[in-house]
């Protein structure tokens, strides 16, 4: 049981979201990475696809974003922590045990990013609109952290 949600997520439920968001995906990912037409737009329908399952859950709680500024501020502060905290302490390790600047990048992106866009999917459909606010909140400290990451990662070895 998940007492946080005051009830339980039916096992066949949690398994048949698990391969239509990420199974189902994958199956068809390895039939069309076979296609070399589709590699040169490849990279743009994974941005656009990306795009728009943020869009559509930012939009379906846009309600709740905005009548509970209190929630969102706190968030906000434990996705500053989770997000940067996390990165900036993985990338200083890297620097403290002198890796290279390639294996520190690969680090710093592993150790800091998260899948939101499945989390806030699962949230949505196994506990309702209002349980993907972390993620989208998240989503957007994630994206900060991104645009942050090369003057963090420039020219240190």
């Amino acid at each position: 049981m998940l007492v946080f949600a005051g009830r339980t997520v039916p096992i066949s439920e949690l398994a048949l979201q698990t391969f239509l968001q990420v199974g189902l995906p994958l199956l068809v990912s390895r039939v069309l990475v076979r296609v070399p037409a589709l590699e040169t737009v490849r990279p743009v329908g994974v941005n656009l696809s990306f795009f728009v399952l943020v869009t559509m859950i930012v939009g379906a709680n846009r309600a709740s974003l905005f009548s509970d500024p209190g929630l969102v501020l706190s968030l906000s502060g434990a996705a500053v922590l989770r997000t940067f905290g996390i990165g900036l302490l993985v990338t200083g390790l890297g620097l403290a045990i002198h890796r290279r600047r390639e294996e520190r990048i690969a680090w710093t992106l592993f150790g800091s990013f998260k899948n939101l866009g499945l989390t806030a999917l699962l949230a949505v459909n196994l506990f309702g609109l209002r349980a993907a606010i972390p993620a989208i909140v998240c989503l957007v400290f994630e994206i900060l952290w991104l645009t942050c990451l090369p003057l963090i990662l420039r020219g240190r070895g």
